[in-house]
């Protein structure tokens, strides 16, 4: 049906969106030296493999919950 049709095009334009600004991010040069700056001031001089994995996994969390809390609040219908 047509609403099935529509709804199909717009989880399909989502998807597309979605991987456009993952696309955006990731590639953006500026943020992947402001991770590195990070990550560089977070470890020690001769840091171990588990605490090098600790720190990039807490930047990778924290990335994360920082840019869906930024879709979850634009999002919203006053956003």
């Amino acid at each position: 049906s047509k609403e099935q049709l529509l709804k199909k095009n717009s989880s399909l334009k989502s998807k597309k969106l979605f991987v456009q600004g993952l696309a955006l991010h990731v590639t953006n040069p500026k943020a992947i030296f402001t991770w590195v700056a990070i990550v560089s001031l977070a470890l020690p001089q001769n840091p171990s493999n588990l605490m090098s994995l600790i720190v990039v996994v807490g930047c990778m969390l924290l990335g994360t919950l920082v840019f869906s809390g930024y879709a979850f609040i634009f999002s919203t219908e006053k956003a």
